[in-house]
């Protein structure tokens, strides 16, 4: 396999996989990315195996722009963080006449991309809604429907999953005895560590608290307190 690093080799984006290797030595016509850096690599390495045989550049080299390029993408560029679902004005700039253009975003520098859409004018902005996904290594890529014009963000951004909790049990309704078992049930959303539990016997006028900093696992096996009320609430 072919890999290249912008960034002096923190991250790798596959060129080429299961490229035929001559018997004395080998090649492959790459075409350069546009991806601006002076901190460049190139890696070969041996299909499935990360460890030997493989190789890197022994030195770093350059990837410059087009001496004029056609479209240059703005925003985002490298280093943002959004939350999905979050409204984004991709930017980008022209120095010619294109009547549309395709906007692509990459889940993990550059590997594989989807197209966001392939049919809006060409007038420098498109908003966009940040997928539902997780990841530091998302890129932007704008280019030309109908000809080789085309722009790659200069460095990879976050999107983040908004944290959320959902209890699903119990929920409303439920009958439970005192002394008996119940397990108090969840759902999340995002990077939760610790949860903590509390029910109230008074319909939310006050909480005691059921356990503190437990795991976050989505369920807790409760044991249910002697305080017989029809009011009851967990959080």
């Amino acid at each position: 396999s072919v890999a290249y690093s912008v960034d002096g080799g923190k991250s790798w984006s596959i060129i080429a996989e299961n490229v035929e290797n001559g018997e004395n030595g080998g090649s492959f016509s790459w075409t350069v990315p546009n991806r601006t850096s002076e901190n460049c690599l190139v890696q070969i390495k041996e299909n499935d195996n990360d460890e030997t045989p493989k190789d890197t550049s022994d030195a770093k080299f350059s990837i410059l722009p087009p001496e004029d390029p056609a479209i240059t993408v703005l925003y985002p560029n490298g280093g943002e963080t959004f939350f999905a679902g979050d409204q984004v004005n991709i930017r980008w700039t022209f120095s010619q006449s294109i009547a549309n253009i395709e906007i692509a975003y990459s889940p993990d520098n550059g590997l594989t991309w989807t197209v966001i859409t392939t049919t809006t004018p060409y007038d420098g902005t498109f908003l966009w809604t940040v997928p539902q996904i997780s990841t530091d290594q998302a890129l932007i890529r704008v280019r030309d429907t109908d000809g080789e014009a085309s722009d790659t963000g200069d460095g990879v951004f976050s999107i983040l999953l908004p944290t959320s909790l959902t209890l699903t049990s119990p929920n409303g309704g439920e009958t439970l005895y005192a002394g008996s078992n119940h397990d108090i049930a969840w759902t999340w959303t995002g990077s939760i560590a610790k949860v903590d539990l509390e029910y109230s016997p008074d319909g939310g006028k006050t909480w005691n608290r059921i356990a503190a900093a437990v795991d976050n696992g989505g369920s807790y096996d409760w044991t249910v307190p002697g305080t017989p009320s029809p009011h009851c609430l967990v959080r």
